[in-house]
């Protein structure tokens, strides 16, 4: 697979099969060897493709329940080069209206939230399956939501549910560990206008949450005591720190990870992403009529302002109707955008992307071997306006393989080289 070496110690690079459309079994399947396969021989032709694979509830469901759908699945993978080291169980996805690739999709992407058996049972069941799918001694992670959509906001009760769901899947991941080998950690993806929008929100939930109370949750369910219920939780239960994310809600993304890191919550996943950036938008006009363009109905794009003095304003989507009633907004020195745009793109035209936040994060990473699974995750190819193709690649493997390309000049230039 294409693993590195560097600096800070050896990690492996991927992308999200998030991008593809794929629900059922059969259309990851077919998924599979229609799209990544391709990407694999372009981006690794002489070595195995580290995958990051996506599957739905129902997807989970038919490996979970038929040894040999799984058996199958694994052949293949072999045929292709594929090894999937990581999950993205974010999604619980299905079909019809609740597919990620639906023509609606937005704040149901949230749904079912921690506070729900349902998500709990599907992550028990993803990673039971992730772990027949590793190798024999390798290291998995599952990407999740973090808690539930805020909406109005997050009650006690709920996160105390939350919590609990959490830690039943640490039990399970737990109980995989020590009876088959297979150490997987589940990743807690901080997102705006979710339970937990930004890194110093992780950093509490863990603290006070988590490792507090949690830890005695975690030792009724298994044989440990409650010291070794906390080192188990810190070692099963993480964060995915998606790039994106982190630069909307206006963060120094490298500060974010050293925080992380000097507070002790594991970095399980660094999924490279960027978004969509105006600058001055009270007097560029040319950008927020382009940024506009960026409004469609299938995914949520939250806005975050940020003023001089320092005041953050946040909005739930992107939609004409906010280009008509700025406000306050106007007096923001930036806008920034949760839409996941090209990686390769440090502009599109009038509008600036967070690469450059995304190339300091990965220096952070690598140079101190934070974390050891790099994930490349722009699902959003198929809602791109127009206008941010001209001149691009003509379909979603030459964009990975653009983003690709980037993101090993970048790691060359780190000093990083492939195993």
């Amino acid at each position: 697979m294409p693993a590195w070496k560097g600096p800070g110690g050896p990690f492996f690079l991927t992308y999200s099969t998030n991008v593809h459309p794929g629900e059922t079994l059969a259309e990851v399947e077919d998924s599979l060897s229609k799209h990544t396969a391709r990407v694999a021989k372009s981006v690794s032709p002489d070595k195995p493709f580290g995958l990051g694979l996506r599957l739905s509830r129902l997807a989970v469901d038919a490996l979970h329940d038929d040894e040999g759908a799984r058996a199958r699945l694994i052949a293949s993978l072999g045929e292709m080069n594929l090894f999937p080291f990581t999950l993205n169980v974010f999604p619980y996805g299905g079909t019809g209206k609740q597919s990620f690739h639906a023509a609606r999709v937005k704040e149901q992407v949230y749904v079912p939230g921690w506070d729900s058996a349902d998500r709990v049972e599907y992550t028990r069941r993803a990673a039971t399956v992730l772990a027949d799918l590793l190798g024999p001694r390798e290291h998995g992670t599952m990407s999740t939501l973090a808690g539930v959509f805020r909406g109005a906001g997050v009650s006690t009760g709920t996160r105390e549910a939350v919590r609990r769901g959490i830690v039943e899947v640490a039990a399970h991941l737990w109980k995989l560990h020590a009876e088959r080998g297979k150490l997987i950690t589940l990743c807690l993806e901080p997102e705006p206008f979710t339970m937990i929008e930004t890194t110093d929100e992780a950093i509490a939930f863990f603290r006070d949450e988590l490792w507090a109370k949690g830890a005695a949750e975690l030792a009724a369910l298994t044989k440990l005591n409650d010291r070794q219920a906390e080192t188990a939780l810190r070692q099963m239960v993480g964060v995915c720190f998606d790039a994106c994310h982190h630069a909307v809600m206006m963060e120094d993304l490298a500060g974010s990870l050293e925080k992380l890191e000097k507070t002790g919550v594991r970095i399980g996943k660094v999924q490279l992403s960027c978004a969509i950036e105006l600058q001055q938008p009270a007097r560029n006009l040319h950008g927020a009529a382009r940024l506009f363009q960026f409004c469609e109905p299938r995914y949520l794009h939250q806005v975050v302002g940020k003023q001089p003095a320092g005041k953050i304003l946040k909005l739930l989507d992107l939609t004409p109707q906010f280009a008509e009633q700025n406000g306050e907004w106007e007096k923001c020195e930036r806008w920034r955008v949760h839409f996941h745009v090209p990686i390769y793109l440090s502009a599109i035209g009038p509008l600036h992307t967070t690469q450059e936040d995304l190339s300091l994060a990965l220096d952070k990473v690598v140079t101190k071997g934070l974390c050891p699974h790099l994930e490349i995750e722009t699902y959003s190819w198929d809602v791109l306006p127009k206008s941010a193709r001209v001149g691009g690649p003509k379909d979603v493997e030459e964009c990975l393989q653009r983003e690709f390309d980037w993101v090993n000049r970048e790691l060359a230039r780190l000093g990083c080289t492939r195993a």
